[in-house]
């Protein structure tokens, strides 16, 4: 084998690698930050992909830290759902300022077992991870 291979092998196994660490977010559940002057407005969205049936159960938790203190909100609970169906699942508003840091949190969960999950971690207002109207 000569270094070149050895070296196409080695790249391949740390891309590998990274691929299993950080791997492509679940497009069925989304979060979708709307702005409007210091509030953004927080929705969670589940579109059945899967072909589930029945009743399903979601949680989005968020929380703002920021200069004024750390403020935190988490709902939860069911819903009925079936294939192709996109549902709304819950919205929450937060106030912001420049410099605070948003975490928010959607899991999806059927029979106790987790189906769809998406997170936002971001410094406002430079918050563009999934969705940002």
């Amino acid at each position: 084998m000569n270094v070149w291979t050895a070296l196409c092998l080695l790249a391949g196994s740390v891309s590998l690698i990274g691929f299993a660490l950080h791997s492509p977010p679940d497009e069925s559940a989304r979060i979708i930050l709307t702005s409007e002057n210091d509030t953004v407005q927080i929705q969670g969205v589940f579109e059945n992909t899967a072909e589930l049936t029945g009743t399903l159960t979601y949680a989005l938790d968020v929380v703002r830290e920021g200069a004024g203190g750390t403020s935190s909100s988490a709902q939860s609970g069911t819903f009925e759902t079936e294939p192709g169906q996109v549902d709304s699942l819950s919205t929450s508003r937060v106030n912001v300022s420049e410099g605070d840091r948003l975490e928010v949190d959607l899991t999806i969960e059927l029979n106790g077992e987790r189906v769809a999950r998406a997170s936002i971690d971001c410094v406002y207002p430079d918050c563009h991870s999934r969705e940002l109207k």
